[in-house]
């Protein structure tokens, strides 16, 4: 019991990041016409702790017209394949 996919096509293409829309049919003959499949590299999270196991973290304050949005951030980078193997 596998979904088909129909047809597909990419919606964002870039260096960063791929955004795929995929029609699929379900196992039981109901059709998706939109699908959305995210790609994305390979990624290395850092994740500071200190010496009672807690999360250490810095904040961002973004503000914009509407509202104002905190959001924890954290050092992170892509990897290549050759950083994978090794």
């Amino acid at each position: 019991m596998e979904w088909k996919c129909l047809n597909s096509e990419y919606v964002i293409d870039n260096s960063w990041m791929k955004v795929r829309k995929d029609t699929v049919e379900l196992p039981n003959g109901v059709i998706i016409p939109d699908y959305y499949v995210t790609e994305k590299k390979s990624v290395s999270l850092v994740v500071a702790m200190d010496s009672e196991n807690r999360v250490m973290s810095y904040w961002l304050q973004n503000i914009n017209i509407h509202l104002t949005l905190f959001i924890s951030d954290c050092p992170a980078g892509h990897l290549t394949m050759k950083m994978m193997i090794l």
